[in-house]
């Protein structure tokens, strides 16, 4: 990730970097305003923390649901083929048939 901002730099100093906002003493008048700033950033950090780990939690739940479901539909058309497989057995091989339901219980399994 490119940033331009120094806090990103692989050799970021916090001394130069303090130092360059208050380089005399005069200037520490703005310390209070810079303090502000850095907490309200932080603020906003830990809100877009917490809801990029609630969204990535509510994903996992979605997608633990929408497994099971995929499993459901697969053991339903197994049973639904199972049924019909007497009369099937005049047109495909059984063995046929367990070739191609193998790789499809695999990839959801």
């Amino acid at each position: 990730m490119d940033s331009e901002d120094p806090l990103d730099a692989i050799d970021f100093d916090p001394i130069a970097y303090i130092n360059s906002y208050f380089p005399t003493e005069s200037s520490m008048k703005r310390l209070e305003p810079f303090v502000a700033r850095v907490d309200s950033t932080i603020v906003q950090l830990d809100e877009d923390i917490s809801q990029a780990v609630q969204a990535q939690s509510e994903a996992g739940e979605r997608a633990a649901k929408d497994i099971a479901a995929a499993k459901g539909a697969i053991h339903e058309l197994h049973t639904k083929v199972l049924r019909l497989e007497p009369p099937m057995s005049e047109f495909v091989d059984t063995a046929t048939l367990s070739v191609y339901w193998a790789p499809l219980l695999s990839s959801v399994v």
